[in-house]
């Protein structure tokens, strides 16, 4: 579900944002293909590069309206969308590829009609047989029933417009998720509309971007009409680590009609999920052979969670209400496959079978954005994980979607973010996920390194990986067998700059999940030197160095810094050399400590021909603010600078 409902799920009730808008079909298809009928655009005053140079393409107009009819026996929601694009140079031609998502059976799109309108006046008009209907699931999905039409416009250069319009029923009454103002280019207008029952509670909100609905009057017993109208917006600026979309974007969001408060959306998940975490006689004698050997509660959740963490593989089937309901515990069990609320639900499960407190977790990640807690809704959760209970009160949250995970451990995006759980109906707890205080996402490089006179070396080395960096890495080497584990470890290794062959090396923490994953590796360097310049070098904080410098080069910031965790990396490496050698090039001693972190580098002589370099990198905040992003980019760079410095031997 994590996936499912953050990227597929939200479409099949209320399609995903952009999914809909304003069309005006007054016009016959032979006008549509002769004449613009603009009202509030002229082909002859249009927004042209030299009034946005650095945007590819404009949006001149993105309007769209949401009718609810639900007289006697006619329930129906008609969504209808009108866009119309200016491309401005080449970079903006993909906005002429168009994907419009729909759901058979729920959902039906009766009219498409797309224009290429060129400079000169002329229109070229898509043809009917030039759009196809396709199935539309991201990779992630082994299979889904949603689908899309998808077409691309004729004849687009740099400098036409090009403009579409649909509609699309639903056979019930229904609400939009939500509805973007903002996208990755200018946005001159954008006007979202919404005709319903005058009886309706509507609850909404808009979210980075100060923006009033107005209300247009009609009679009593007549619709409501709400109209929220954006102008002038600027792009969405990308940036690499910046927040989640749903904290920087500029939308309107809804809650789904019947939801009010946080009581509905818990009862709507106990009413999809609860009768199917019952387990079955088969999987009750399982689970007891399973917990036999398990004398303490802790010890069975252990178990239960271990178990379905190794043998359950990710596996997400979204089919019709599947999007949000999980499948039967038993059908889990049987199949070894699932997605999260899959792989929770056989969990709680198993936990009721050892009469044990287990409940489901609706999660909004960390990837996802804050959740608003002031607007209940089911759709900002993207994730379902899993809470245990003791006697004591302690909670234990599991996640076993996260294979490289030990029992206990919370992953970073699941920490201080907010989770909805779900016991029965009528009974749910709104809470916010703490954060593991106890875990330190170290990573510590120990080696030594023995120069022959002739140039070549030996080197043993130790790669201890803590927290975060040593479940992530899990994840990763699990997936591996033994050659690809020593392909990723020699590239790894690299970082040192110099010729080497790797010997032997073992991994320990993996398979039986303890905190510490550690990995040792024998090196041989051969010829390593430079003989004509009788020169050797050596970069040991490679080893630790961080990639974060290349992120920020930019000297500006528009959005907040936004990194997954704070870590430390630490190095101690000892290099033996020939008497006959001479040290020319030392790394220069530096420590600087700030609100962002530390770095260090000490080189010590242990003894004539003997240097123990030690180093250390840490990251201690990751919300970085725009305004002090520019102190951060500073110290990231110098940090990145020091940790480089070469050690240089001539002989």
């Amino acid at each position: 579900m994590r996936k499912a409902v953050q990227r597929h799920a939200i479409g099949k009730l209320l399609l995903p944002a952009l999914a809909f808008s304003l069309l005006q079909f007054g016009c016959s298809s032979n006008q549509w293909a002769r004449q613009l009928n603009w009202k509030e655009l002229s082909l002859a005053n249009l927004t042209d590069s030299t009034d946005y140079p650095q945007a590819h393409a404009v949006i001149l107009l993105d309007e769209g309206k949401v009718t609810v009819e639900g007289k006697g026996e006619i329930k129906l929601t008609i969504f209808e969308r009108r866009k119309v694009i200016r491309i401005l140079d080449r970079g903006g031609l993909p906005y002429a590829n168009v994907v419009i998502p729909y759901t058979p059976g729920s959902s039906s799109i009766e009219k498409i009609e797309a224009r290429t309108i060129h400079p000169d006046g002329r229109i070229s008009v898509l043809k009917q047989d030039q759009i196809f209907d396709i199935f539309l699931y991201p990779q992630f999905i082994f299979y889904a029933d949603q689908k899309a039409k998808k077409f691309t416009f004729p004849d687009v250069e740099p400098g036409d417009v090009i403009e579409y319009r649909y509609r699309m029923v639903f056979s019930n009454l229904t609400l939009y998720h939500s509805w973007k103002f903002q996208d990755f280019i200018p946005v001159l207008r954008s006007r979202f509309e919404l005709a319903f029952p005058s009886s309706w509670n509507l609850r909404y909100k808009t979210y980075n971007y100060t923006l009033q609905p107005d209300s247009i009057k009609r009679p009593t017993g007549f619709k409501k009409v709400y109209r929220w109208q954006a102008k002038d917006v600027p792009p969405l600026i990308r940036e690499p680590a910046m927040p989640p979309a749903a904290e920087v974007a500029a939308y309107l969001l809804f809650a789904p009609l019947g939801f009010k408060d946080w009581q509905d959306v818990a009862n709507w998940y106990a009413g999809l999920s609860m009768k199917r975490m019952q387990p079955d006689q088969r999987l009750k004698t399982f689970t007891v052979d399973l917990l036999g050997g398990a004398q303490s509660k802790m010890a069975k959740i252990k178990k239960i969670y271990e178990w379905t963490r190794d043998h359950i593989r990710y596996v997400a089937i979204a089919i019709g209400i599947g999007s949000f309901q999980p499948h039967f515990a038993a059908e889990v069990f049987e199949n070894r496959y699932g997605d999260c609320k899959d792989m929770v639900t056989l969990m709680c499960a198993m936990a009721k079978a050892a009469h044990l407190k287990m409940y489901p977790v609706l999660i909004s990640t960390r990837q996802n954005g804050k959740l608003d807690t002031s607007l209940a809704t089911p759709f900002r959760f993207n994730h379902v994980i899993a809470v245990a209970e003791l006697a004591d009160g302690r909670r234990i949250y599991l996640d076993p979607t996260h294979k490289g995970a030990p029992f206990g451990f919370t992953p970073w995006y699941l920490q201080n973010v907010w989770g909805l759980i779900i016991k029965e109906e009528n009974d749910f707890e709104l809470i916010r996920l703490p954060n593991d205080s106890t875990v330190h996402n170290r990573t510590t490089v120990r080696g030594y390194l023995k120069i022959q006179e002739n140039g070549s070396a030996f080197g043993d080395f130790s790669f201890v990986f803590n927290g975060s960096p040593a479940a992530r890495l899990r994840a990763i080497l699990l997936s591996f067998n033994r050659k690809e584990q020593e392909q990723w470890l020699e590239d790894f290794l690299c970082r040192l700059d110099v010729p080497f062959t790797l010997q032997s090396f073992h991994i320990s923490g993996l398979a039986d999940f303890v905190d510490s994953l550690t990995i040792k590796a024998r090196l041989r360097l051969e010829n390593t030197a430079d003989g004509s310049a009788h020169s050797l070098t050596i970069t040991p904080g490679n080893l630790i160095r961080s990639e974060l410098w290349q992120l920020f080069r930019s000297p500006q910031r528009v959005h907040p810094v936004a990194l997954g965790f704070k870590f430390e990396k630490r190095l101690r490496l000892t290099i033996d050399y020939p008497e006959s050698w001479e040290v020319q090039t030392l790394p220069v001693l530096q420590d600087f400590k700030s609100p962002f972190g530390r770095y260090f580098v000490t080189v010590k002589a242990n003894n004539e021909k003997c240097l123990t370099i030690k180093a250390t990198f840490a990251i201690q905040r990751i919300r970085i603010m725009p305004e002090t992003y520019p102190s951060f980019r500073q110290f990231v760079s110098a940090a990145h600078q020091a940790l480089t410095q070469p050690l240089l031997f001539r002989y």
